[in-house]
């Protein structure tokens, strides 16, 4: 078995997968079911039908294929989330984002809050939200996703990890959440992890997979965090929590956009666990 993972992670290497060794391991585990830490001492597979499965996964992976698409899943915060085609992947920065809102959640239900209202503002497959739900099963949680693609898969993940309230429109329309919650100025939390990449900038191979609709914004990446700033103040209670994902080469742009409008105070840029800056944290003014 050893020889059969070196050989795949080989390919890989050769391909220019940046983690040769990691992913054979991770795909041997899953085509074997062998543990990854048992594959150097496992025997050679004695069914056919398992090694042509895993030849056909490095394949793929060697065509530069992610990893979670080969899976069928991604992990995020402990949780295994399923993707596919038409869903961005989630990545693990954004985990730092869930941090930030798992934190405010606590402290609005340490200030007397039973059931704290929170919304993810274009969920994709759900990574933010229904992770969200997971930790803190007080809280009322709501997405907003626009695609139908990736409905499927918020769908797919609310349904078998935490269950959400789903609201399929456009979150930069102010009265995105007219229709399910009883008033303005009623969300304790809102957070997004929007599409913010520039139209033109450069991604890698992979992140070419993920759909542009989910990955790219106009205007140098605000086109679509700037309308979400207006519909967080509309939407969050005085004192509520805002935060938002961005490009590295725009935080300065997104804590002017969240000051500008005079809703927030405490705006301030957080780093993700690489040290890029990446987060815009914000509170309604009172």
């Amino acid at each position: 078995m050893r020889n059969i993972v070196a050989k795949a992670a080989a390919t890989l290497a050769e391909a220019g997968v940046a983690s040769p060794s990691v992913d054979a391991g991770i795909l041997a585990e899953q085509a074997f079911g062998i543990d990854r830490l048992a594959l150097s001492f496992a025997d050679a597979p004695q069914e056919p039908a398992q090694l042509r499965r895993f030849e056909q996964m490095v394949a793929r992976r060697a065509q530069r294929e992610p990893l979670q698409h080969i899976l069928g899943y991604a992990p995020f915060y402990g949780l295994e989330f399923s993707v596919g085609p038409g869903v961005f992947i989630p990545r693990p920065e954004t985990e730092s984002l869930v941090e930030m809102a798992v934190q405010a959640a606590r402290r609005a239900i340490a200030a007397g809050v039973a059931h704290p209202v929170i919304v993810d503002a274009c969920a994709g497959s759900g990574a933010v939200g229904v992770t969200l739900a997971h930790q803190v099963p007080e809280a009322r949680v709501v997405c907003i996703e626009l695609h139908d693609e990736a409905l499927v898969f918020l769908e797919r993940n609310a349904s078998r990890l935490a269950p959400v309230e789903i609201v399929q429109a456009d979150a930069t329309d102010v009265g995105v959440l007219d229709a399910v919650l009883p008033q303005r100025e009623c969300v304790d939390v809102f957070v997004s992890n929007p599409p913010y990449v520039p139209v033109g900038q450069a991604t890698d191979v992979e992140t070419a997979t993920d759909p542009a609709t989910a990955v790219f914004a106009s205007d140098g990446g605000m086109a679509i965090i700037d309308p979400l700033v207006q519909v967080a103040a509309t939407w969050l209670k005085p004192g509520g929590f805002f935060a938002v994902e961005h490009d590295d080469s725009t935080q300065s742009r997104v804590v002017e956009a969240v000051r500008s409008g005079g809703c927030f105070v405490d705006v301030r840029g957080c780093s993700d666990l690489a040290g890029r800056p990446r987060f815009v944290a914000a509170s309604k003014i009172v």
